[in-house]
């Protein structure tokens, strides 16, 4: 089965189809997160990008645009203004570029950056379709104005990555979501999505969406070479005053009741807001340190909060 493909969207207005990837690099200390977004019923198309970079710096880009026609499936090529991402091989391999300008997003006013990267995505597991974990109709019903439906796969990142006049091999691990279905993204009180490598062959994806009715909890724990579905996750955060996420401890139960509890602390972050009229939302894309028993990973732990 091909998941690398558009699909038939509803009618509702925010029926949207979402690619992200993201990566983080041990030795250069970069992490990137990027989306690109379909909404057809709108007739748009938007994209984000950012960078952790050493000391402290950010660098980023997000926009709109007029959809105007849909991709094609086969060999599938989603393109947002410079941003691009095509499909190389079905379910395994994506090839990312970007040759254009971005900026800080604390200080829009800077002058901008030239960036360039011509990056490969390769799967290192089959992909993960949150529809494998034990949610009941209710919360399959609760989740419908997040995407309710969601594919993860975790890989390896090669290629080369110019900021200014900066050239860096790449070589990282990261996280690949697919997601579709109506998305608000100012709907849920709490969206918790967390990402971790620790290595080619332990890693782990969770979501933990809370709306007024409960928790939805689904995901991965990827160890011994198979996809272990999740059935609980219970996430303990501990925030700064200014309500942003500093650490966290979870505890993840598979299907098959194993546990697994990892402590995390947050390395850094960038703040993408987002609005639906009066509503608004937060959210924190964090770069996580991750820490189980005596293995150290990395990771996204992106937290979205209604402000």
């Amino acid at each position: 089965m091909n998941t690398d493909k558009l699909h038939t969207p509803s009618a509702h207005k925010q029926w949207n189809e979402s690619f992200y990837f993201n990566w983080f690099d041990k030795k250069q200390k970069i992490c990137c997160f990027t989306r690109i977004g379909l909404t057809p019923n709108t007739d748009q198309k938007n994209m984000f990008l950012f960078f952790m970079l050493p000391n402290g710096k950010k660098l980023g880009i997000r926009k709109n645009t007029p959809l105007k026609t849909l991709p094609e499936n086969d060999k599938l090529l989603l393109t947002v203004n410079d941003l691009q991402f095509i499909n190389k091989t079905n379910e395994i391999e994506w090839n990312l570029q970007y040759n254009g300008s971005v900026l800080d997003p604390y200080q829009p006013k800077n002058p901008p950056v030239n960036l360039q990267f011509d990056l490969d995505f390769s799967g290192l597991h089959s992909i993960f379709n949150y529809r494998d974990c034990p949610l009941s109709k209710i919360q399959k019903d609760l989740s419908k104005n997040v995407a309710s439906e969601h594919l993860e796969q975790f890989g390896k990142i090669t290629g080369t990555l110019t900021v200014a006049d900066n050239t860096y091999k790449i070589t990282a691990l990261g996280e690949r979501d697919h997601s579709w279905g109506v998305r608000n993204w100012t709907a849920p009180k709490r969206w918790v999505w967390l990402t971790c490598q620790f290595n080619d062959e332990f890693a782990f994806n969770i979501t933990k969406l809370t709306v007024a009715q409960g928790d939805i909890d689904a995901g991965f724990i990827y160890i011994n070479g198979e996809n272990h579905p999740i059935k609980n996750v219970t996430i303990d955060t501990a925030y700064s005053k200014h309500h942003e996420p500093l650490l966290f401890n979870l505890k993840m139960t598979t299907i098959s009741d194993k546990s697994f509890n990892v402590k995390a602390s947050v390395m850094d972050k960038i703040h993408v807001p987002f609005e639906n009229g009066k509503t608004k939302s937060m959210m924190y894309e964090n770069l996580a340190k991750y820490t189980y028993q005596n293995t150290t990973g990395y990771g996204i732990a992106e937290y979205l909060i209604k402000q």
